[in-house]
């Protein structure tokens, strides 16, 4: 007879409701490696790289409530564009999961005006870090699609994106003291 010793592992809950925020970072991209001739030269030349997603930058903030969908808002920086806002949210505790719907509001672009994405990220529990007092972080990614307003569906980029994020409060924590009598 086998037994786990002290039970079966559960993660510490499988509340999700509460406040997160994080950063939408550009998903690491394998260096580009020089291609060989054959003949060693004593200064190689590097193969350019394509077109990368290393010139953007996001952060977020979403609040998902105990039932119900979540919303919270998103700023992202791309390649010298400015892209402003929301974020439609549901959450699964079964599963421990956060997905959510990215689209602007605002651009500071004239020509890929319309962001669209979809964002995926795993609860993650841990209670080691002494700067996380709430102990859920958020690991996942996200697809973010770059569209010309001028030409509907039309698709300029795709940018992939990692999604990194804490817990910052509970839904039963309040960020306003109660006075005592």
């Amino acid at each position: 007879m086998y037994a786990i010793s002290g039970g079966p592992q559960y993660p510490g809950s499988t509340d999700l409701s509460g406040s997160y925020a994080g950063v939408l970072k550009p998903k690491r991209q394998p260096n580009p490696t020089p291609t060989g001739t054959g003949t060693p030269t004593p200064t190689p030349t590097p193969t350019p790289p394509g077109e990368d997603d290393r010139n953007s930058l996001g952060v977020f903030a979403v609040t998902m409530p105990s039932t119900g969908g979540g919303s919270g808002t998103f700023v992202l920086f791309s390649h010298g564009e400015i892209y402003v806002g929301f974020i439609a949210a549901v959450a699964d505790p079964t599963h421990a999961s956060l997905d959510g719907i990215l689209r602007d509001a605002a651009s500071s672009s004239v020509v890929t005006n319309e962001l669209n994405g979809t964002m995926h990220a795993r609860a993650l529990h841990n209670n080691t870090s002494p700067f996380n007092s709430v102990g859920v972080q958020l690991r996942g990614h996200a697809m973010l699609d770059f569209e010309n307003s001028a030409t509907p569906d039309t698709v300029v980029r795709t940018e992939t994106m990692r999604v990194l994020g804490f817990k910052q409060t509970g839904t039963g924590s309040s960020a306003t003291p109660t006075p005592t009598p």
